[in-house]
């Protein structure tokens, strides 16, 4: 029984580190952008993770959130997945969601990402451009789809997507470099910023931030305050419960040291009184114990603090025998 109310104990204390400390410093939610999925045929590419940086930037310059950084939130997710089932459970969720005080998370998936050319009029049209043949036009077409989830109950508190379309008729879109898969795509690059790609990106991304609806999300009842004080109370309640497992007098140097097998993992701090408890026994006209009381017998105070045991000098009351019983003041 006192194994298993020190592990309730130490299950508490893990899971109430920071919960909501971003939050409560700004009153800002607090979000965590995963990095975006590649879109089709990027499967080796870099630009799920460049557009999800890309992304943080115009997020942050809402100044609506407060954002995890993106090397923190790979580990905030080992054990949680976003698949089809949503969360593994419940629990996982909680216990993974909480390590930073996350309120939300930003899933995106790159579901349209490239150009196209289209033939588009003939002959006087752009007579003297063209030579009076057909020309084409370059259209760069970026969707981003989305969903935002509570990180603590999991649920998909939005979902939509962004998109955008670019196009610039008779000017190059910048050979196949970035129309197919290849992973040399350098979206940090200027170059592409001001390609039709990069400028539709850019626009898709700012449609996303446009439907977001930034006020429900800061007002959004999340679990995450509710969850904060229910691990505290249950913190609270587990640490009284130790604190009422009696212990034992191990051994007995002098009045001014008793080895006793209470420590800091039962709540015992420095400082603390102990009450001293002696058995007495009472027995019938032939002498056999028929009954055994407790008896306080004096206290002591603790002056020094291990894990599994302590040092406590008596302060009033009977000396003490290996074997008596200790119980916290």
């Amino acid at each position: 029984m006192r194994r298993s109310i020190q592990t309730m104990l130490i299950l508490a204390t893990l899971m109430i580190p920071a919960i909501g400390v971003l939050q409560a410093q700004s009153g800002k939610p607090v979000m965590a952008v995963k990095t975006f999925e590649n879109p089709p045929n990027y499967y080796n590419s870099t630009v799920g993770t460049g557009l999800t940086d890309m992304f943080i930037t115009e997020l942050v310059k809402t100044r609506h959130y407060n954002i995890i950084e993106r090397a923190q939130v790979g580990t905030l997710l080992d054990e949680v997945d976003f698949g089809k089932s949503g969360y593994v459970e419940q629990q996982s969720a909680v216990r993974k969601g909480h390590i930073k005080g996350v309120q939300y998370y930003f899933l995106a998936k790159v579901t349209n990402f490239g150009a196209s050319d289209k033939k588009v009029g003939a002959g006087g049209f752009v007579k003297g451009v063209f030579g009076g043949t057909n020309y084409k036009e370059k259209e760069a077409h970026v969707r981003i789809d989305y969903r935002i989830v509570d990180a603590t109950s999991g649920e998909t508190i939005d979902a939509d997507y962004g998109e955008a379309k670019y196009s610039k008729k008779g000017i190059s879109f910048g050979g196949g470099k970035w129309g197919t898969g290849a992973g040399a795509l350098d979206i940090s690059s200027n170059e592409f910023r001001e390609s039709m790609v990069g400028q539709a990106t850019i626009m898709a991304m700012n449609n996303i931030i446009e439907k977001m609806d930034h006020s429900f999300l800061e007002k959004h009842a999340s679990r995450a305050e509710q969850l904060a004080d229910q691990e505290a109370t249950a913190q609270e309640e587990a640490l009284e419960a130790l604190r009422k497992v009696p212990g034992q007098v191990l051994a007995v140097v002098s009045r001014d040291m008793v080895i006793i097998s209470l420590g800091s993992s039962n709540g015992l701090r420095e400082g603390d009184r102990l009450v001293l408890i002696k058995n007495k026994d009472i027995t019938n006209a032939e002498g056999q114990v028929v009954y055994t009381e407790e008896m306080e017998a004096g206290t002591m105070m603790v002056f020094e603090v291990q894990s599994d045991r302590s040092k406590a000098k008596m302060l009033n009351g009977d000396m003490p025998k290996e074997g008596d019983t200790v119980k916290i003041q």
